[in-house]
């Protein structure tokens, strides 16, 4: 991963920002302490997309929070929003990741540069089981489609409150 995105700094800072301790608000995303590791050669962290945004929900930010262009700048040391009480009723599901990509994705696009089964597990089409990939491989996805993981995941957010707002009534 290049130098400007480091995941794990951003989600440390934004730890800190609501005042908890980084094990305690792993603990209470039901993720374990190994979440935060870098991952292989100290590589930046590489979550699966719906463990990231469980660990968001804790934090009362937005995933898109953590992909902010302005968090590329230089000596940038906070998370661009401060945690937001409203967003306790606010929670992302696989079925709002399945959705969004199925809505930017390119089928043939995309199955001419990574294989049919990945489609239909990142689309939940067919009998496949739906997966979160990694935020590492959805970038690699979405950088097909010209498209970045802040404004993925802006699409992912609009996608998830229109579900909570349809059960709500």
């Amino acid at each position: 991963m290049n130098n400007e995105f480091i995941l794990k700094y951003r989600v440390l800072i934004a730890i800190v920002a609501i005042g908890l301790r980084v094990t305690a608000a792993l603990r209470t995303a039901g993720l374990s302490p190994s979440f935060i590791d870098l991952t292989k050669n100290d590589e930046d962290m590489n979550p699966r997309l719906i463990n990231l945004s469980a660990l968001c929900h804790v934090l009362l930010i937005y995933p898109s929070d953590l992909f902010h262009p302005n968090l590329d700048k230089a000596n940038t040391k906070r998370v661009p929003h401060s945690p937001r009480p409203e967003l306790r009723d606010f929670s992302i599901i696989e079925e709002d990741y399945s959705k969004a990509f199925l809505d930017v994705l390119d089928k043939d696009k995309f199955v001419n540069a990574f294989r049919y089964d990945t489609y239909y597990c990142l689309t939940g089409m067919r009998t496949w089981k739906k997966r979160s990939p990694t935020i590492l491989n959805a970038k690699n996805y979405l950088a097909l489609m010209n498209m970045t993981l802040y404004e993925f995941f802006l699409h992912v957010e609009k996608i998830a409150w229109e579900r909570i707002r349809k059960v709500k009534g």
